[in-house]
């Protein structure tokens, strides 16, 4: 939708039903070295599900 409302000439329309939701999963071996990149992004998706409310598990 906020590309439609940038360009003349596109509009955004409401689909019936809504399209799915999309889910993504982050795998990891438990108690393996990770990079300071991976704890950080680990840590960064922790807290976007938080805000999103999305189901979290460590």
């Amino acid at each position: 939708a906020a590309i439609a409302t940038q360009h003349d000439g596109l509009k955004a329309i409401s689909l019936a039903p809504p399209l799915l939701e999309r889910t993504a999963v982050l795998l990891r071996r438990k108690n393996s070295w990770q990079t300071a990149a991976a704890k950080a992004f680990l840590n960064m998706a922790l807290e976007e599900c938080a805000v999103v409310g999305g189901n979290e598990s460590r």
